[in-house]
């Protein structure tokens, strides 16, 4: 399994988290959603927003990802940030761990880092949480790329997605380090599996999601970026390995 991420630029990798977990992690979600009327207050198209979240429903004050990401409650997105009519049916939940603090009991932060330490060799820290709930979302965003940082996300499901026309993910593969992937169909890969699987990517691998057709679609991600500030340039990221062989080679030059 080791070098894997960095050669493919994602692992999957099955039963992680036990089912049972997931489903009794979905029944404290819907709880608090139900309590707080959430999807009540998502159906009125207006803003709403208190001391422990903020509806954004108009993509007006809170208008483009890194004024979601760092409002000082949780952001619960209506329609995805990059096109609210393309994106109808999808509700994204920026920082969800602060509005869903029972996470901590079934989703152990230090195993997540233990795993990536094991794929990588390096340390990682955590940065973000978010939540995706797809439902029957028929146009979903272009296959796209995020960004050049380090990063990488630690997707957990928190549905079963049999099917790839049910709102897989997409990842093209080896696209983190070679634009030119995007060009092949080829290299299109789609992620289906169950409850409690992960799947581990780079955020700057062109990735995506299938529509899903009558169905609800859920995913809990984590974001983590690594302890040591110079590997978040991905390029140093990448040459690490070597980047060492050669340190090492002049120290024995002494």
């Amino acid at each position: 399994m080791n070098n894997q991420l960095d050669k493919d630029g994602f692992v999957f990798l099955n039963g992680v988290y036990p089912q049972r977990e997931i489903d009794y992690c979905n029944k404290e979600m819907n709880f608090t959603l139900g309590e707080e009327h959430v999807f009540t207050k998502v159906n009125s198209k207006q803003d709403f927003a208190n001391d422990k979240y903020y509806i954004n429903n108009t993509n007006s004050l809170i208008n483009n990802y890194s004024k979601m990401l760092y409002y000082k409650v949780p952001v619960i997105n209506v329609g995805g940030n990059k096109d609210t009519v393309t994106d109808k049916g999808l509700i994204d939940i920026y920082n969800a761990d602060k509005m869903f603090p029972f996470f901590e009991k079934y989703f152990d932060i230090d195993l997540m880092q233990s795993i990536l330490k094991k794929l990588t060799n390096i340390e990682w820290t955590h940065y973000k949480t978010n939540c995706k709930f797809s439902h029957n979302v028929k146009n979903p965003s272009q296959v796209h790329q995020d960004n050049q940082e380090t990063c990488v996300k630690f997707c957990i499901y928190l549905t079963d997605i049999l099917e790839v026309d049910h709102g897989s993910n997409i990842i093209i593969y080896k696209s983190h380090r070679d634009i030119n992937r995007i060009n092949n169909r080829k290299n299109l890969k789609y992620f289906t599996g169950v409850k409690g699987d992960v799947l581990i990517s780079f955020q700057n691998a062109f990735h995506g999601r299938n529509p899903n057709y009558n169905s609800l679609v859920a995913y809990c991600t984590y974001y983590f970026v690594p302890k040591l500030r110079h590997y978040r340039n991905f390029d140093n990221y990448i040459y690490r390995h070597k980047m060492a062989q050669d340190k090492e080679l002049q120290s024995s030059a002494y």
